[in-house]
């Protein structure tokens, strides 16, 4: 289902600052919103923006295949594997980063001991269904799968990037990425810019956005077993 007159690229980007945008502010509201039926709205129609809106642009819009764009969503077990590998080699970097970010920027100290896991192990599984389906899912599947694709495809088009179109779309996504997570006002998160470049490198060497996906899902809930190790001085 492609067109064989693809959009001007200026509409693409448009469409592309427009759709984030709109996101940024439901992300915005869903942290404001707290709890209750509210926020449930609030974050039901974030992921509605996050992926209902930019599947139909896709389709109805681009008229192009959504496996153009990897998010087909389509299992893949050498996509997943890469997700896999990856997660496995980063254990340390991400224990390092978690260590940094909680001691040196947020001042907590560090103290391991077995019992610290007691208050989240009944909620492990309630918390990486949330991180895997309600988190990384809609977030990879907009920004690697759907703000990615089409800077690439842009950046590709033009003589004068076409060269550095691939790291120039990695970089920009993860720009992107890293800035909606300080709509909280947090900017220690602005971290997220390092592994959004690992999703977005990930997703360059992938038929879809399973592997970023899942490589997702699991460094966030590598971060949340170690940060039941921090407490605050």
């Amino acid at each position: 289902m492609s067109s064989p007159h693809p959009l001007p690229s200026r509409r693409i980007i448009a469409e592309v600052i427009l759709l984030y945008a709109f996101g940024l502010v439901l992300t915005f509201l869903s942290h404001r919103a707290g709890s209750g039926v509210m926020a449930d709205l609030v974050y039901a129609a974030l992921i509605f923006a996050l992926m209902g809106l930019p599947w139909l642009c896709i389709r109805f819009w681009h008229r192009r295949d959504a496996a153009l764009h990897g998010v087909d969503i389509a299992w893949s077990w050498p996509d997943a594997g890469k997700g896999f590998l990856t997660i496995a080699l980063l254990i340390i970097p991400v224990a390092a980063g978690t260590y940094a970010y909680n001691v040196f920027w947020l001042g907590h100290t560090f103290h391991f001991a077995w019992q610290n896991y007691a208050p989240i192990a009944s909620t492990l599984p309630n918390l990486l269904f949330t991180h895997l389906f309600l988190i990384a899912l809609p977030e990879e599947f907009f920004y690697r799968g759907y703000v990615q694709s089409n800077l690439l495809a842009v950046l590709a088009k033009n003589p004068k990037t076409v060269r550095l179109a691939a790291p120039l779309a990695v970089l920009l996504t993860a720009a992107a990425f890293a800035f909606a997570h300080v709509t909280t006002g947090q900017w220690g998160r602005l971290v997220t810019f390092f592994p959004g470049l690992l999703f977005g490198a990930l997703r360059l060497k992938s038929d879809n956005i399973v592997g970023c996906v899942l490589c997702h899902a699991l460094a966030n809930m590598l971060m949340i077993i170690l940060g039941v190790h921090f407490f605050s001085a």
